[in-house]
């Protein structure tokens, strides 16, 4: 157990770089929002200029949403009062999402024992369809997907551990779940909405960054071949896109800070413009499939109380002019769920959840199965280490 009294005491020895640090931010924070206010009282085809369209790489540029304000918030006409009721809310996003049918995927995993020297892994897929048809009819399931050894051993390499093909590996799962739902109803009529519980923009650095991007530009080309919006939500976003647009532009020294905090406050519910990401590192190998500008962008505040949701979408669904309405979906959303995350994602989450007992349940058939079917002196036996026998006997 960790002790309390020694974290208090670390923190009281480091208070002066804790006060040098929030200085040096604050400061960061007023740097930036001159330049917004600055850049605010242009047009955006000046701005992409300076910001060196279409090539450079300087966090962001403005789209055609860009508004010559004051602020970065759009107005936000619900016809409800922010301080109205929850049921004049929950009436409201029955109206915005009566007709629409929304889906979303999340995911779970299950590692490779360190029990067996045979690597066996699983993925599960939470899928949450809902057409709002007000009667209360949805698909609630769970799409299970073992992961053979050959497949874990064919990417394990000195810079690929098991864990990172079982992650990569999920998110595969939970984009295919999406493009075969969006290419299965893509010839029928009817309003639809794909929700991606992650980012577009695969910055992170990883051996098997060319199969996120493969997967994530997959998912782009089939939104906009079926005409099927897809949002990306980020709940937590440390992105420094519209951050470094505007250090940019004022001169043009790099920055810490993150979007959520440079973006000054406003109403529930609010979004963003849509901005065309140009992030530095991320957007590698986007260029070869002709997608380099065509992820944007925007930032909406879901809570009353918290740091903006950052929302990733394909190019397309603004330039259709359904952006508005799409966004409108999400917000109906978050009021449904009455947290300020979106209640789709939150039961694809519920659905996909592989507990402890589900792990155990996985790895006990994988066990018997060792025992009955491969040779007693196979080096692929399941063996119980030391460790494991001692914490089961001490709780």
């Amino acid at each position: 157990m960790i002790d309390a009294a020694q974290i208090w005491q670390y923190l009281e020895d480091h208070t002066d770089e804790f006060l040098r640090t929030n200085d040096e931010l604050l400061s960061e924070i007023d740097r930036l929002r001159k330049s917004a206010t600055l850049a605010s009282s242009r047009d955006a085809r000046e701005l992409r200029t300076d910001l060196q369209w279409p090539s450079a790489r300087h966090g962001a540029f403005p789209s055609e949403e860009w508004r010559q304000s004051d602020d970065h918030w759009l107005p936000f006409d619900s016809g409800v009062s922010t301080d109205a009721s929850r049921r004049e809310w929950n009436s409201w996003a029955e109206r915005v999402l009566k007709g629409l049918t929304t889906f979303a995927v999340d995911g779970s995993q299950i590692y490779p024992s360190s029990d067996s020297s045979i690597p066996l892994a699983a993925v599960q897929v939470g899928i949450f369809e809902n057409p709002h048809l007000g009667t209360g009819e949805f698909k609630r399931t769970a799409k299970f997907t073992p992961i053979s050894p050959l497949e874990l051993l064919a990417n394990e390499t000195d810079d690929v551990a098991l864990q990172d093909a079982v992650n990569e590996r999920r998110h595969r799962l939970e984009v295919e779940t999406l493009i075969d739902w969006m290419r299965s109803v893509g010839d029928k009529p009817g309003k639809r909405l794909a929700l991606f519980d992650g980012t577009l923009i695969i910055s992170f650095s990883t051996t098997l960054r060319p199969n996120y991007v493969r997967s994530v530009l997959d998912l782009v080309e089939a939104s906009e071949e079926t005409q099927t919006p897809v949002l990306a939500y980020v709940d937590s976003s440390r992105a420094r896109d519209l951050s470094q647009m505007y250090s940019w532009l004022d001169n043009g020294a790099p920055t810490r800070l993150i979007d959520g905090v440079m973006l000054p406050e406003s109403q529930w519910l609010q979004r963003t413009p849509a901005f065309i990401c140009a992030r530095g590192k991320g957007l590698e190998n986007y260029e070869s499939r002709g997608r380099h500008n065509d992820i944007y962008f925007l930032y909406l505040r879901s809570s009353r109380d918290a740091l903006p949701a950052r929302l990733e979408f394909p190019g397309w669904i603004l330039r259709s002019g359904r952006l508005e309405s799409v966004v409108d979906a999400l917000r109906a959303e978050i009021i449904a769920q009455g947290g300020g995350y979106p209640y789709a994602f939150e039961t694809a989450d519920a659905i996909s959840v592989l507990t402890a007992r589900d792990r155990d349940r996985f790895r006990d058939v994988f066990r018997r199965f060792a025992e009955q079917r491969l040779p007693l002196r196979s080096p692929f036996r399941y063996r119980s280490r030391p460790k494991i026998r001692s914490k089961i006997w001490r709780r």
